[in-house]
């Protein structure tokens, strides 16, 4: 389940975009993430927590949420009144205790349901967005659960509508076992609507969705099918006729961002349990800058001490050889800016590679070439070969930041 867990997180943060993600198992229950230059935090914590557990579920006549939700208030008015009653009388006994003195007893007082939420005519409930909390708290409640019609739950929407200026959300009873999930998803794509306004995300099916998507519509025309992901209802569109193409529309999105959000978890499919962030913890850039500029300071020194033993060793031999090594250095970087390439940690120390091999090479060159000369060669012929070698180590040193930069290969 972590392996699966960690493949559709990765799923997730490829589609995202962040580059060079770090995706570590601890033990056998934790993940360990490590996100380089991501910019909205917020957005990247939703990403990974949602489960994007998505179902087709059939909504209940508005005559049986009216019904519910009446039986519903019954029940909490009864019993806050008798919790109330207890409580008072309770507090009376102990104040007549102390004073010695009969203390009448408080007038009940009850909470009703509809304190909390309004139903309209048309059989629409909502609740505001001061009341969403409590009535989330209610509604998971198991002697709330238990008074529900078998196999319904209450569901509020994603999303609010604005009212008299108050944030509503509505409040559905729908089917408890889903009549299609999000498993039959093979592709989402997040655009606009028809009116170039309101964001939506297209969901396509397979098969095998298809020909269940195709019946359901077929027996539920002029019924309501809400579309709930990770247990909020994102939309309820009444269903106007059978719907062959395995198609359907999830909208009710506020951003176009949120709707590419919810594009990429549907692509990188459910999670097989839910996700909990248990420690989050943020490196500024400080604390990068500082190893960047201790490695080209490391690079400058480098270079310093490997020009200075040239020319103390090698003397003219060894000015042609730290021409040649800047030279090489200028040409590498002139290469990585000219693709825009960032000069990371690994790209500086492949470049610092880079001069050791230099100077490596021009040491046995210039030893090779002092054998030869002992044995009575030819300089002229020595130095057309030095030359051809060099080139030849030219093209092999400027490999390993040239790699690293364009292909992420990771330097050993």
């Amino acid at each position: 389940m972590l392996n699966r867990a960690k493949e559709i997180i990765r799923n997730r943060i490829d589609q995202y975009g962040v580059a060079e993600p770090v995706i570590t198992t601890q033990g056998s229950r934790k993940l360990i993430i490590e996100l380089p230059g991501v910019s909205d935090e917020n957005r990247v914590r939703n990403l990974l927590k949602g489960t994007a557990k998505l179902e087709f579920r059939l909504l209940r006549d508005p005559e049986i949420l009216v019904r519910t939700l009446d039986r519903l208030n019954t029940y909490i008015v009864q019993n806050s009144t008798a919790l109330q009653s207890t409580s008072d009388s309770n507090a009376a006994s102990s104040v007549s205790s102390q004073l010695k003195a009969p203390v009448p007893a408080k007038p009940a007082s009850s909470r009703s349901l509809y304190d909390d939420i309004r139903v309209y005519q048309n059989g629409t409930a909502y609740t505001t967005e001061h009341s969403k909390d409590y009535v989330v708290s209610l509604i998971r409640r198991s002697d709330i659960q238990a008074l529900l019609p078998q196999d319904t739950e209450l569901l509020l929407s994603a999303k609010s509508d604005l009212i008299n200026n108050e944030k509503h959300f509505t409040l559905y009873l729908v089917k408890k076992t889903p009549e299609l999930t999000g498993g039959v998803i093979t592709e989402a794509k997040a655009t606009f609507g028809s009116q170039g306004v309101q964001p939506e995300v297209l969901m396509a099916m397979n098969s095998e969705g298809t020909s269940k998507w195709a019946r359901i519509t077929g027996a539920n025309i002029g019924k309501r099918i809400a579309i709930v992901l990770d247990g909020a209802v994102y939309s309820a569109p009444v269903v106007q006729s059978k719907i062959p193409s395995g198609n359907s529309v999830i909208n009710g999105i506020e951003s176009l961002e949120e709707a590419k959000d919810l594009e990429i978890v549907l692509k990188a499919g459910a999670l097989p349990a839910p996700v909990r962030i248990i420690e989050e913890r943020s490196v500024g850039p400080s604390l990068g800058a500082d190893y960047i500029r201790a490695g080209v300071l490391s690079l400058a020194w480098a270079f310093c001490a490997v020009s200075v033993f040239m020319l103390v060793y090698y003397k003219k031999a060894g000015i042609a050889a730290d021409i040649a090594l800047v030279l090489n250095i200028v040409i590498v970087l002139s290469v990585l800016a000219g693709f825009n390439a960032s000069l990371s940690l690994p790209g500086i120390a492949g470049i610092v590679l880079t001069i050791g091999m230099a100077v490596d090479a021009n040491v046995l060159i210039y030893e090779r070439i002092r054998e030869e000369l002992d044995g009575g060669k030819v300089l002229k012929s020595l130095l057309k070969l030095a030359m051809i070698v060099h080139f030849r180590q030219f093209l092999i040193l400027m490999l390993p930041p040239f790699l690293q930069h364009f292909f992420s290969i990771p330097m050993e």
